[in-house]
């Protein structure tokens, strides 16, 4: 950084849509040849990839338009400010494939929706919130639905003119980097125990009643449940980042082994609907 004098990263692309996620292909491929050990590697390759955007020693803006969703979310949820198009379409929707986002979504959304929690209780709620939004994968439709979800913030910015995008982009990051730019500190999470856990599967069971889960719907959510209550950790106790980024590549890869899961994503890769198993 210092040998460039790199001052800012603008994520950007002048495509349609910014992205649409993970590489289902490689999922499926890798998961045909029970390659479990690459599909870790990738994963855990993209979660560096993200918290490298989020703790980058210069301001990483990202400027989105379109479709920003599943993995391409988890790229624009890690990067310190958001200029979007206001035709921007955001959120995590891996469940519809039978899967949990696994590049860091998880945690980064549970942290926007907990990090100012000042209880136990305010904390379940915001966990609670974080579990109906990705367990449903909600979408915001544009920047400003999406700030209802968190996935747009107060501090983001949008723009009707896509030909200003990257233009307004730059400057933001120029103003960060002279406003003496700081990436944030690392935190931590909470272990919501047996509780957590019994709470979110309540739900599971009143949507199973109601017919709006279909029986995969109600495996995918016990994995989302393991990952944002922090499973293997007692109720209370701090989990690290990096244990958060674990959890999401293990609760992954074992949805990635269900034949339900396989069904959603070749289902997806060859019809472009998504399947309800």
């Amino acid at each position: 950084y210092a040998e460039s004098k790199l001052k800012g990263l603008v994520i950007y692309n002048e495509a349609p849509h910014f992205s649409v996620g993970f590489n289902l292909d490689f999922a499926q491929a890798t998961a045909s040849r029970k390659e479990w050990q690459e599909l870790d590697r990738a994963l855990d390759d993209f979660q560096k990839a993200c918290l490298g955007l989020l703790y980058s020693k210069v301001p990483v803006v990202a400027a989105p338009a379109g479709l920003s969703l599943g993995g391409g979310y988890e790229v624009v949820l890690h990067c310190d400010r958001v200029h979007a198009h206001t035709n921007s379409v955001m959120g995590l929707v891996e469940t519809i494939v039978g899967l949990i986002p696994s590049g860091g979504g998880c945690k980064e959304l549970l942290h926007r929706w907990t990090c100012e929690a000042d209880s136990e209780s305010t904390y379940a709620q915001g966990a609670m919130k974080t579990f109906e939004l990705i367990g449903m994968g909600k979408t915001g439709t544009s920047p400003i639905e999406s700030r209802k979800h968190r996935f747009f913030r107060s501090v983001d910015r949008s723009v009707m003119n896509r030909d200003r995008l990257m233009f307004e982009a730059k400057k933001i990051v120029s103003n960060l980097y002279k406003e003496g730019y700081e990436p944030r500190t690392a935190p931590t999470f909470k272990g919501l125990g047996n509780k957590g856990q019994d709470s979110m599967n309540v739900v599971l069971g009143r949507l199973s009643e109601q017919g709006i889960a279909k029986p995969h719907d109600v495996i995918v959510g016990r994995h989302l449940a393991n990952v944002l209550c922090g499973y293997g950790f007692g109720e209370g106790e701090k989990i690290s980042e990096q244990d958060m980024c674990t959890l999401e590549r293990e609760n992954f890869i074992a949805l990635a082994k269900t034949e339900a899961t396989m069904d959603r994503i070749s289902h997806m890769l060859s019809t472009g609907r998504p399947l309800r198993n």
